[in-house]
């Protein structure tokens, strides 16, 4: 008897506790998330998905142990919260309601699609993506400069242009009307008229991880994520820093391989220069590019500026590297002439 009271009395307790516990955890992580300190950015680029799992598992631990409502609410809390705020469901959903809906066909007039992943320095890599009619291809661990040359003049004909800094490139129909190759920073600039009124600048970026370990529990490994954050923010800013091929008539374009979940602080100011992630709008499918075979991670993303209309952002494999290529539809914004930008720049 005595025994029995003692579990009972106990099984009180932790049916208060645990749940309590775990919804604090939630509030805390939450605030976490939205804020999105330095401080706790080991916390913060592991995906909601993975918190939802954990958090799951041990509600239902805890609702097994104590048979307590308040367990069940915290468990649908984190269940609810791990399908609602994962980028994994809104694309799966929005593929689902694709196969629904009847829309107005892709015209090609006035649109382009670009492609953004690693090549893994093959040319096989890049040819594989060439049957998906690419006209922007934004490439790390590029393959040489004389393979893209025939590459390019093959798919496009005459009608092409390229340019090549170490592993990063930019191929891509139309006409280069300048570059910027900073020595400090793996960035690569390139200014592209696609004809007489749609005039782009593009930025291929590849930047140091800053990606989920197992060993969070070490302070020496916060420091060092929280170093690369602020690090990786810095790169992002002098990517997107004023140039002399940057103005107000162009568009611009910022690709790559941004080693951090797209929702991280790093993007900061990208947001504040108003340019905008196309997958939010209309991203489709399993959306996470790395790593190869089983991808649970995005960090591998592109980057536009308001006036571009996004259609579709998808992903798709590629032969021998360990991240799936980003895909995006657009429509072009309109400039007013070639002869005016680049009097401009």
């Amino acid at each position: 008897m005595r025994r029995t009271g003692m579990w009972r009395s106990t099984q009180k307790f932790l049916a208060n506790f645990f749940p309590t516990l775990l919804l604090l955890g939630y509030i805390a992580l939450l605030l976490c998330r939205l804020n999105q300190w330095d401080g706790v950015v080991a916390l913060t680029i592991i995906p909601i998905w993975i918190w939802a799992i954990v958090g799951v598992a041990l509600s239902l631990v805890s609702w097994i142990l104590t048979r307590s409502a308040a367990s069940l609410i915290v468990f649908f809390v984190w269940l609810l919260s791990g399908i609602g705020f994962a980028e994994e469901t809104h694309g799966m959903i929005r593929q689902l309601a694709s196969g629904f809906k009847r829309g107005p066909a892709f015209s090609e007039e006035n649109n382009f699609r670009i492609a953004n992943f690693t090549a893994a320095g093959s040319l096989d890599a890049v040819k594989a993506l060439a049957e998906s009619d690419i006209d922007l291809y934004l490439i790390r661990e590029a393959p040489t400069l004389e393979e893209l040359e025939d590459f390019a003049g093959d798919l496009f004909d005459s009608d092409y242009c390229i340019s090549h800094r170490g592993e990063l490139a930019i191929v891509s129909r139309g006409n280069l009307l300048s570059e910027i190759i900073p020595e400090d920073i793996e960035v690569l600039h390139a200014r592209i008229a696609f004809d007489e009124r749609q005039i782009i600048d593009v930025s291929v970026v590849s930047m140091p991880e800053t990606l989920p370990t197992v060993q969070i529990w070490k302070p020496a490994v916060w420091s060092e994520l929280r170093h690369r954050r602020k690090q990786k923010r810095r790169q992002v800013r002098r990517a997107l820093g004023e140039n002399e091929i940057t103005n107000s008539n162009t568009h611009r374009i910022v690709a790559g391989g941004f080693a951090a979940p797209p929702q991280d602080d790093a993007f900061r100011p990208m947001e504040r220069a108003g340019l905008y992630d196309p997958f939010f709008l209309s991203g489709e499918g399993w959306v996470n590019t790395y790593p190869e075979p089983y991808p649970y991670l995005r960090i591998d993303s592109t980057w536009v500026s308001p006036g571009f209309t996004s259609r579709k952002v998808f992903t798709m494999e590629v032969p021998g590297s360990e991240h799936r290529a980003v895909i995006s539809d657009l429509r072009f914004p309109m400039t007013e002439r070639v002869e005016s930008v680049v009097n401009d720049g």
